[in-house]
């Protein structure tokens, strides 16, 4: 049955790390580096009124905006942020090599869209030690498929954003709706085409096929658009997708794919729906991949993104 099927999930973008050519330069360290200004990035969804650290010197091109970052959270945070105020290539600099594989990890929990992500390494040295790593982030998107899967998630939401209910039903009647009028795209699976749009959001909205990571995919995108904090989970373990969602003050788990039995049962089920990790023992976290997070490091970002549901 389908519905118990462990299928292998699309990571459908592009990761090109670029260290310039190949090449990491090497520099000696601006003398008069700082970075205790802080920018406020103002967003109603991640992080509310979150400020960023502003790194400064005479050297940096007049106008330029270039961040202070001191972790993998951080700069998947500040990257998201960015892109939903439609700027998609961000400066930073910091003390360490960041991961960007863990980087891109918290962005696919996060990104409702597909992307392709580009980065370019200038560290600097003295004696001989790294002292800043600074760093260019361009993120690389379809803007027709973003216009496209924004349209229609205003269109799922319309109703319920009228009637303002409580957290529980809003993300009950999206379960419902994903399940209703969505099919699980079995072709897709068997000729392994990882381009196909049933492996994003856009293969529920503009076809009504998909497989796991589209569900989940879309089902994060509507949560989002009514407030609901919400991330998307991966496991290579589990060659599955699904979501981790907080309602009711409580961090949960729902997987759209596995609720979704299609015929001959043409009606949602609950199986899966804000499930604790006891009850959803059956699902596998993965943190051996390169694009995978242990639920600690899920849970933990979680709560970063959205502070307010810290414990």
């Amino acid at each position: 049955m389908k519905y118990i099927e462990k299928t292998r999930f699309n990571i459908a973008f592009l990761v090109i790390l670029l260290t310039l050519s190949g090449c990491v330069f090497i520099r000696p360290i601006p003398k008069d580096l700082t970075h205790s200004k802080t920018m406020s990035m103002t967003d109603d969804y991640y992080a509310i009124d979150t400020a960023f650290h502003l790194a400064h010197s005479q050297y940096f091109e007049e106008g330029s905006t270039v961040f202070w970052v001191e972790s993998e959270m951080e700069l998947a945070l500040l990257l998201t942020i960015r892109f939903e105020q439609g700027e998609f290539m961000t400066e930073y600099m910091s003390e360490e090599r960041l991961d960007h594989d863990k980087v891109v990890s918290y962005l696919i929990s996060l990104f409702v869209h597909d992307f392709e992500y580009y980065e370019g390494t200038v560290e600097y040295s003295e004696n001989g030690r790294l002292q800043v790593v600074s760093d260019t982030v361009t993120l690389v998107v379809d803007e027709d498929e973003i216009e496209l899967v924004e349209k229609k998630i205003d269109e799922w939401t319309y109703v319920l954003k009228k009637q303002n209910l409580e957290d529980v039903k809003d993300a009950t009647y999206l379960h419902d709706q994903i399940i209703k009028r969505v099919r699980y795209d079995d072709e897709a699976i068997k000729t392994k085409k990882r381009d196909s749009d049933s492996f994003s959001a856009r293969g529920v909205f503009e076809d009504g096929l998909a497989v796991c990571n589209g569900y989940s995919q879309a089902y994060m995108g509507l949560l989002k658009e009514l407030g609901i904090p919400t991330l998307m989970i991966s496991s290579d373990a589990e060659d599955h997708a699904w979501n981790l969602v907080y309602v009711d003050e409580e961090w949960k788990y729902v997987d759209t794919t596995w609720d979704d039995y299609d015929y001959p049962i043409e009606k949602p089920m609950y199986d899966y729906f804000l499930l604790d990790q006891e009850e959803f023992y059956d699902h596998e976290f993965d943190d051996t991949g390169d694009m995978t997070l242990s639920e600690e490091d899920y849970l933990s970002f979680a709560e970063y993104v959205f502070p307010q549901t810290a414990n």
